[in-house]
């Protein structure tokens, strides 16, 4: 006959109780999926489409009203969860570790920002079910903690990347980097004088604490060498990092946290290529000029707004410049002249430096002569200037990814018109000026101006007796912006023209 089955001749062998335990455990585990499930769909209808596309179109879709989730908890927690994990982001495996834990958090717990994001829609753990995760994993991690030594909110103080301590980074990250915990502090202080960096770190913070968006955020950098060197410049590699926001539980206080992947996931083949291609297009198509220096001061690269100014100078496009003598073309020392040895003393001390300066053609294009008149676009002012241009420049001293070695980047803007109507607005200030003292004697418009200053001082000091000084005084428009007297207001000095005129016998003096 046909033999029993072996699963039937397990359970006609099997104890009763074995069979009502498992059966327990089946039904208990079918209510957890009914609840998730049941979670998940009602988020969804509510949410009206916001989850997350799939991985190779986006990295996680979020609400444009930045609401916070009051009740963050159940399906709409759940939901989040598969937003996250579509993604492919690390902290999916630690958070539903840590479902049950975090939800026996109380208010007292929290240090001073993870207080104001108690009701935010991002992701809770604990610190020893992170760590292990983060040790498990092969992805490059390194977690930050809010410090709570700092307490930037308490402190009325804006929060930023300075309220956040690297507190551990896996081996894959101490590989990747070349150095602990330790050098990642000292770089974090050596990183102050990265503009760029300190703003996008600012941008990032903003937008957690005041635009309410706490979804992750993905970026781009350099890499050029091992932070524990800080010599160690090479060619740079170009690489996607994801940085995570996150409470984190830790010896029974919550911290904020950032937990930041450098070396994330792609979302499809061609990311990087679009971010290198999009970044290139931005400096293309702006009207200000964007020029790269090279330590020597040749113009290693140029976007299309500077040419004009410049000319094609660019040694990626017609060569190395030099002189007669056969020497490189300094463009950078020809641009600020007698100014440069002070610009460059500057950027020894900050990296960046930033003012406005007036130049001419020659000091643009110094192998040209006389070419003002050809360049009539950029002047509609037929009066001789003793500059042909007012520039607005931002000069940073920069690693060249392309090299390791020390260049320059300038972004400038062309003030030149702006200038022109400041300079005009000055000479009809101080005819008008020389009117005005041409009408009242020097002494007289000396103690008028002297009353004014001393009424725009009551009035900034918001003192008590403000109101009954001004009630004696004549209107503070009188006094423009720059300290001098408005001639249209004269008109209302008289009485006190009057007081302060001195007699002379058979002498009028008005």
């Amino acid at each position: 006959g046909a033999q029993e089955h072996p699963i039937l001749q397990t359970m006609g062998t099997a104890p009763a109780q074995d069979l009502q335990a498992e059966n327990a455990q089946l039904k208990a585990r079918l209510a957890e999926l009914e609840r998730r499930y049941e979670g998940v769909s009602m988020s969804m209808r509510a949410m009206n489409g916001v989850a997350a596309a799939p991985l190779g179109d986006c990295v996680l879709q979020r609400q444009a009203s930045r609401k916070n989730w009051d009740e963050f908890r159940g399906g709409e927690e759940w939901a989040l969860i598969e937003q996250y994990e579509r993604a492919g982001n690390f902290i999916v495996g630690p958070w539903r570790d840590c479902l049950d834990a975090c939800r026996s958090w109380t208010e007292g717990m929290h240090l001073p920002l993870a207080a104001r994001l108690v009701n935010a829609a991002l992701p809770r753990v604990t610190y020893d079910a992170l760590v292990a995760a983060m040790d498990a994993s092969s992805e490059t991690l390194v977690v930050e903690l809010e410090d709570p030594e700092r307490g930037g909110a308490e402190q009325g103080r804006k929060p930023s990347a300075s309220d956040l301590l690297a507190w551990y980074a896996n081996e894959a990250h101490v590989r990747f980097s070349g150095g602990d915990v330790k050098d990642l502090q000292r770089w974090a202080k050596r990183s102050n004088k990265m503009t760029w960096l300190k703003r996008y770190e600012n941008a990032f913070f903003d937008s957690i604490f005041e635009d309410k968006d706490a979804s992750p955020c993905r970026g781009d950098f350099f890499k050029f060498g091992k932070i524990d060197a800080e010599d160690d410049w090479n060619p740079a590699t170009f690489q996607i990092l994801l940085r995570t926001p996150a409470l984190v539980e830790r010896n029974g206080r919550v911290h904020f946290a950032v937990i930041v992947n450098v070396t994330a996931k792609l979302l499809h083949d061609k990311e990087l290529q679009h971010r290198l291609l999009r970044s290139h297009a931005a400096i293309r198509y702006s009207n200000n000029m964007s020029l790269f220096f090279s330590e020597d001061g040749q113009i290693l690269d140029q976007n299309p707004g500077s040419l004009p100014y410049f000319g094609m100078g660019c040694v990626a496009l017609r060569g190395a410049e030099v002189s007669d003598d056969g020497k490189p073309v300094n463009r950078l020392k020809s641009l600020f002249g007698d100014t440069f040895d002070a610009v460059m003393a500057a950027l020894e001390t900050s990296n960046s430096w930033s003012g406005r300066i007036d130049v001419s053609w020659a000091q643009l294009k110094p192998w040209r002569t006389n070419i003002r008149s050809s360049m009539n676009d950029f002047s509609d002012d037929d009066d001789e200037e003793e500059c042909d241009f007012v520039l607005k420049v931002t000069l940073n001293r920069v690693h060249d990814p392309a090299t390791g070695h020390w260049c320059f980047h300038a972004s400038i803007a062309d003030l030149s018109k702006r200038a022109r109507v400041e300079r005009r607005m000055e000479e009809m200030r101080k005819q008008k000026q020389e009117l005005l003292s041409q009408i009242l004697p020097p002494h007289i418009v000396d103690g008028l101006l002297a009353a004014k200053k001393s009424e725009k001082g009551i009035l900034s000091s918001r003192s008590s007796s403000t109101s009954s000084e001004l009630s004696r005084a004549a209107p503070i428009s009188q006094l423009s912006s720059s300290g001098e007297l408005d001639f249209s207001e004269i008109c209302d000095c008289e009485s006190r023209v009057r007081s302060m005129a001195e007699h002379h016998e058979q002498v009028t003096v008005f």
